[in-house]
């Protein structure tokens, strides 16, 4: 799926980090359509503007945080967010996973995990990932949940964090499903599931 001309809403109280955001997403060919600071703006921008995406910070100025904001956005819309955080904490993640969303990368963020995240989103959003196929490429369960894990975030620290798996484990499955799939990166097969 093309990302280009995608309208993209930045939730970001660093303005460092918005800035590195804005620049990627323009060469990425989006449109950045506002940069906000809190939630509360969060809110107000996602009713008024209708973005593709929202990138979302979990820690905001202002009362309310990323998660109660995209709480809020998603009751009443269907705009796919993904959270952009460095804040690991047990608790935000509990509450993250509590919440519908699209993604979550860590940070600092790097222009190809922004890239595959916003087209998962997309094209979640728009035409859900069969699981047959997965099953035509004769992936294992294991094979098959790591695909799952790396189209929501393909950093493997993460994975290997949440579904208590090592490293190692990670890459091994990563090398069978390389071979069953024809490919060889992360970025290649995300983007094969991710053909429409």
């Amino acid at each position: 799926m093309n990302i280009e001309n995608s309208n993209i809403l930045i939730v970001e109280d660093d303005q460092t980090t918005a800035s590195i955001l804005t620049l990627y997403l323009q060469r990425l060919g989006c449109s950045v359509v506002a940069t906000v600071c809190s939630g509360e703006q969060a809110v107000e921008k996602a009713k008024l503007l209708s973005p593709n995406v929202i990138l979302m910070d979990i820690v905001l100025e202002g009362t309310m945080d990323g998660i109660t904001a995209a709480g809020i956005i998603t009751k009443d819309s269907s705009i796919p967010i993904i959270y952009i955080t460095s804040h690991y904490e047990e608790h935000f993640l509990s509450r993250v996973q509590e919440t519908v969303h699209a993604g979550f990368i860590n940070k600092p963020v790097r222009e190809v995990d922004l890239n595959t995240a916003i087209v998962f989103a997309l094209t979640e959003k728009n035409a859900p990932m069969k699981e047959h196929l997965l099953a035509k490429y004769d992936l294992t369960r294991s094979e098959y949940q790591l695909v799952l894990h790396l189209l929501e975030n393909p950093d493997l620290k993460s994975i290997s964090s949440k579904t208590n798996t090592t490293i190692h484990t990670i890459r091994t499955h990563l090398k069978h499903i390389y071979k069953k799939t024809n490919t060889k990166s992360k970025t290649a097969l995300v983007l094969k599931f991710l053909k429409p």
